[in-house]
């Protein structure tokens, strides 16, 4: 090579501004064909994980349920949760450790695992897939047989006199069914 023609390649080299003997050069996204961003080195702390406690229940249940996370947050600043799945968050209650939420569970809701939507206010917002499940109106599990109903209760005792003092109570009825044939009550939040 002659002299002119490596004064001439050394100085187009020196005009970058970087000599390119073993591809140390930072990456600034532009112009490197690559379309990577600096990386100043700083890491992003870790998304929190979350759980509900229960996590599951029957169409049909209002549940009170403990959200939770691995990391220490402030659960004033939730702003909104949403289930997927026939769940409606009905309240919240924020504790130091912990998220209160009622919910209630549509009656008519398919069996199955919900997602949750965590709404902090800003742009944290946290995803929790299968957060929760819905069992099948029996709780989950195959069809089984109803149980067998109970005893009749005892008679109960006659009431108390009326307001005005004047008549006395009517006689009890005969004490509810003991026994459980597999259905649930109607919940809702109001």
């Amino acid at each position: 090579m002659t002299k002119t023609a490596l004064t001439a390649a050394l100085a187009a080299a020196l005009s970058t501004g970087c000599i390119v003997y073993d591809d140390a050069c930072p990456k600034t996204g532009f112009g490197d064909g690559d379309g990577l961003a600096y990386d100043s080195g700083i890491e992003a702390d870790p998304a929190p994980e979350f759980w509900l406690s229960p996590a599951e229940g029957d169409p049909g249940d209002t549940l009170i349920l403990s959200l939770q996370s691995d990391q220490a947050l402030d659960y004033e600043l939730v702003e909104d949760l949403a289930f997927t799945g026939g769940i409606t968050v009905c309240t919240t209650q924020a504790r130091a450790d912990e998220l209160l939420v009622t919910i209630s569970i549509d009656p008519d809701a398919e069996p199955g695992a919900a997602d949750l939507l965590i709404d902090m206010g800003g742009q944290d917002r946290y995803f929790v897939e299968d957060a929760f499940v819905v069992f099948g109106q029996d709780g989950g599990g195959a069809d089984g047989a109803d149980g067998a109903d109970g005893a009749d209760g005892a008679d109960g005792a006659d009431g108390a006199d009326g307001a005005d003092g004047g008549s006395d109570g009517s006689g009890g009825g005969d004490g509810t069914d003991g026994g459980s044939d597999g259905s649930g009550g109607g919940g809702g939040c109001g």
